[in-house]
């Protein structure tokens, strides 16, 4: 059975700091045929994944990004909706990424994630929600967070859902 969860476009980044970078800065990704532009589909299993907008699932009036399995996975495959960014103006902060989540027939889990690599791509810091209860089953939009701390060798903060 297919396995989705959703993260509202208006409200995935709440935070204010995270706000002003997605709304200002413009991040763009290298993906430009991207079905939600400036995010792209990674993990170990994409083949088995797909993400799209949906207008008609709403958070507070805003459309919705999905990131849905199109397949039956199984282990430790997983697929993730995310985004890359330069660390550097953040380096020395605690940096909070807060987003809207709703799933629908999550067997495994879904969870919020934020990775922070230095410049030979070596983790730092990195939070999947893997300490704290997991999203499954079907739930109606609720409020997700991660945090971390970054540090003065950051080069890259990766972040997005995972499913």
């Amino acid at each position: 059975m297919p396995q989705e969860v959703l993260m509202s476009n208006r409200r995935v980044l709440r935070s204010v700091v995270l706000c002003y970078l997605f709304v200002t800065m413009g991040i763009v990704v290298a993906d430009t045929q991207s079905p939600v532009p400036g995010w792209v589909l990674s993990g170990n299993a994409t083949d088995s994944y797909a993400i799209s907008l949906d207008p008609n699932i709403a958070y507070n009036g805003s459309g919705s990004a999905s990131l849905k399995s199109v397949a039956i996975v199984s282990g430790v495959k997983f697929g993730t909706l995310m985004q890359s960014i330069d660390a550097s103006r953040f380096r020395g902060e605690r940096l909070k990424l807060s987003a809207q989540i709703m799933t629908k027939d999550v067997m495994a889990r879904a969870a919020l994630w934020m990775r922070i690599d230095d410049c030979e791509g070596n983790i730092l810091g990195s939070d999947n929600m893997g300490h704290r209860q997991s999203i499954r089953g079907d739930t109606t939009w609720r409020s997700t967070e991660v945090v971390l701390d970054i540090p003065h060798t950051a080069k890259r903060i990766a972040y997005g859902v995972l499913l």
